[in-house]
């Protein structure tokens, strides 16, 4: 959840929606947010057969949209996506970190 993930670098929610919301636009995050506050990571491959499926399909609902997601989007990581997921948050600790000593240069 975007709180655990928060409370992990000491940040507030808000700047830690702030920032998936950075890495979305500049392409280096894909996914969305449910409603219940959780994140789900879709990798371009996923995102690319989701983006297929509606193409084919056309017009679509929500409902018809759902279906088709829970069974292209993985819920459980590969060892790979844990390896590429731990190494993109120790980037962005790195970063956060960075960032905080720049703004606060006495301590």
């Amino acid at each position: 959840m975007l709180e655990d993930l928060a409370a992990e670098f000491g940040m507030q929610t808000k700047d830690v929606v702030s920032r998936v919301e950075a890495l979305e636009e500049s392409g280096r995050l894909l996914g969305i947010t449910d409603d219940r506050g959780k994140y789900i990571h879709i990798n371009e491959k996923e995102f690319s057969k989701l983006a297929n499926y509606i193409k084919a399909k056309g017009r679509i609902n929500r409902a018809d949209l759902l279906l088709e997601a829970n069974k292209l989007v993985r819920m459980v990581p590969t060892a790979e996506d844990k390896d590429k997921i731990k190494q993109e948050q120790q980037e962005i600790l790195n970063k956060v970190e960075s960032s905080i000593k720049e703004n606060n240069p006495d301590e």
